[in-house]
């Protein structure tokens, strides 16, 4: 009987089922790694943008603030301060789900937004609303009360005849010192009450008068 031969030409075997799977699959897993490379690269460099505008918006935003509220701003061109609004809420929008190029964009107009909008301000002529300046009528004490990137602006404008506090520190003399704690419990207690500014009227010599009696 004649034998027959099963195992024949390996060269002209088909490859397993599982090899012919993993040949198809080649190109898409590799398309897949090219894929995510450019999402790391795009999330890096996005992250580099959000980094870099951030810290321009606020060095920015700062200048701005040492004069200006934007309270101020929305009074003197309630357009502009809209459109400033819109924007830096794009940028937000962008850092979120933007690319890199978007976060360019937008932080880009956000830093141009503050910028003109000091330059608005000045042109109008508005005054600074981003601080107090209060002063004892007795000693001529002077004090400036605001947020700490108006420091350099009162410093500017009033020199060293005014000594700066922001509102957490005033908070801090207020319950750590005895004579403004109870001033601090006094007015908290008694809404409206006011710190008299003016000296008593002295006595007249010889002490206070003294009505005769009936």
């Amino acid at each position: 009987m004649e034998k027959r031969s099963y195992t024949g030409n390996r060269e002209n075997r088909s490859p397993p089922a599982t090899q012919s799977a993993y040949d198809d699959l080649g190109p898409s897993i590799k398309g897949t790694r090219q894929s995510d490379k450019k999402a790391t690269q795009e999330a890096q460099k996005a992250q580099e943008a959000m980094r870099y505008w951030h810290s321009e918006i606020t060095k920015t935003a700062l200048l701005f603030e040492s004069r200006w509220t934007l309270l101020a701003l929305k009074r003197t061109d309630p357009a502009f301060a809209d459109a400033l609004r819109r924007g830096r809420n794009l940028f937000v929008e962008a850092c979120v789900r933007g690319t890199h190029k978007q976060i360019h964009t937008q932080g880009a107009g956000v830093v141009r937004g503050f910028v003109a909008a000091a330059n608005r301000m000045e042109q109008a002529g508005a005054p600074d609303d981003a601080y107090l300046v209060g002063q004892c009528p007795d000693t001529g004490t002077m004090i400036a009360i605001g947020v700490q990137a108006a420091q350099e602006r009162v410093r500017e404008v009033y020199g060293d005849k005014v000594a700066f506090f922001t509102a957490d520190e005033l908070a801090a003399l207020c319950g750590r010192v005895e004579a403004l704690r109870t001033v601090a419990e006094v007015k908290r207690k008694f809404p409206g009450a006011v710190v008299n500014a003016k000296s008593p009227a002295p006595e007249p010599p010889g002490g206070a008068f003294d009505y005769p009696p009936d």
